[in-house]
């Protein structure tokens, strides 16, 4: 007796696959991709006046790490370079500086994350300019 066509039926110990005709089975189909974001940093040295910032690192310790790794490049110390930090995924992370003021911020949207890095900066300071903005891919996982 054969199954009504779409059935569900065993192809293999533990799988299953539609049946259309009776000598051909159809392996079930693949599952949905997910979607993840990489990570991104920025740290400070304030005593130092340095600077790191990477983005689309696989894992936010990466990041941190590649982060201060640049910033003592830059003349900082490994102490000091995580005196003032910001890590994100989804979105993006940008630096505003104005006289004697710095503030990063991080959001999804790249615009978002400015005015709050802007309005914080111009609360204190009339100067405040963008110096830095990174964003994070997108990555797919099958």
């Amino acid at each position: 007796r054969r199954p009504p066509p779409g059935a569900t039926v065993p192809v293999m110990p533990g799988g299953a696959g539609r049946y259309r005709d009776p000598d051909e089975y159809l392996a079930p189909p693949p599952p949905d991709p997910t979607f993840s974001y990489k990570w991104g940093a920025y740290v400070i040295d304030k005593s130092k006046g340095a600077f790191g910032g990477v983005d689309n690192r696989a894992t936010q310790a990466d990041a941190e790490n590649n982060a201060i790794a640049q910033c003592v490049g830059n003349g900082g110390t490994t102490t000091g370079c995580r005196s003032m930090t910001l890590t994100w995924q989804e979105g993006c992370g940008v630096v505003v500086m104005g006289r004697n003021v710095l503030s990063m911020k991080a959001n999804k949207l790249q615009s978002a994350a400015q005015a709050e890095a802007m309005a914080e900066c111009s609360a204190h300071a009339k100067d405040c300019k963008v110096v830095t903005a990174r964003c994070n891919a997108l990555v797919v996982n099958r």
